[in-house]
């Protein structure tokens, strides 16, 4: 895919995120009332509609992750190659997320607790409050997409190095197959047959 093209579609991922926060208070109140042919439900059309906008972003995030190792012959199987991923993808996310999950806890009210007066005593004893809000990305409801994209940083040069193996076509399209059977509509039809999935938070590989 060229740059151009890839652009494009992020460009159209932004409208469908927009038009997913926009349309939330339609689909609230869709849900109270179910009022067809109203504008609530057209507010729901379009917030499923994008939906497919997160997944998109994750996907390209990939890509551009995948086309730049390939041009920088990047293995991932020594220490330098992994540092300098982790280096660099790392601390534009990373440290963000650890300091705006810091900042969210602290002027959300009664989420910290007071300590004995010093900034010191006040770190100790919130410490644990602070780790479990990372772990959980839940110091606010956006922050899931950063636990997402950190776990995913984790996982990518394992997949990057799979995929380039014979194998690696066969689990990935494993990993495909089990993604596609355990999201709707496949849930719907499953659950017909008395099969239910298990429930998994979005941030399940780490919490």
């Amino acid at each position: 895919m060229s740059r151009s093209f890839t652009d494009l579609l992020r460009i159209i991922a932004i409208v469908f995120v927009v038009l997913i926060h926009t349309t939330s208070a339609e689909e609230h109140t869709f849900a109270i009332h179910h009022q067809f042919f109203s504008i609530d439900f057209f507010g729901v059309v379009l917030n499923q509609m994008g939906r497919f906008s997160v997944p998109l972003f994750i996907f390209l995030s990939g890509y551009g992750l995948a086309q730049s190792s390939l041009s920088r012959n990047r293995t991932f199987l020594s220490f330098a190659d992994l540092a300098d991923f982790v280096s660099k993808r790392f601390s534009k996310i990373a440290l963000p997320y650890f300091f705006l999950t810091f900042i969210f806890l602290f002027f959300r009210g009664n989420s910290y607790t007071l300590a004995d007066g010093t900034f010191t005593g006040f770190l100790i004893q919130n410490f644990g409050i602070y780790a479990k809000a990372l772990l959980r990305g839940n110091a606010d409801f956006h922050f899931y997409f950063f636990v997402i994209i950190l776990e995913l940083y984790v996982l990518f040069p394992f997949l990057y190095i799979v995929s380039r193996k014979k194998a690696g076509t066969v689990l990935l399209a494993l990993l495909f197959i089990n993604q596609f059977l355990w999201t709707y509509p496949s849930t719907e039809i499953l659950m017909q047959w008395g099969i239910h999935k298990p429930v998994f938070p979005s941030t399940f590989f780490i919490f």
